[in-house]
């Protein structure tokens, strides 16, 4: 995970969206969306 866009929702959404389907194969357990990245 090299793209986190600190504070860019929009922009985060997108790539949400785009690596959701990957993220939730290898962390079934996030299935409910994905965890906030707050750094």
């Amino acid at each position: 995970m090299g793209r986190l866009v600190p504070s860019f929702p929009r922009r985060r959404e997108s790539i949400v969206k785009l690596e959701k389907p990957l993220f939730e194969k290898q962390f079934p357990n996030f299935k409910n969306g994905f965890p906030p990245a707050r750094e």
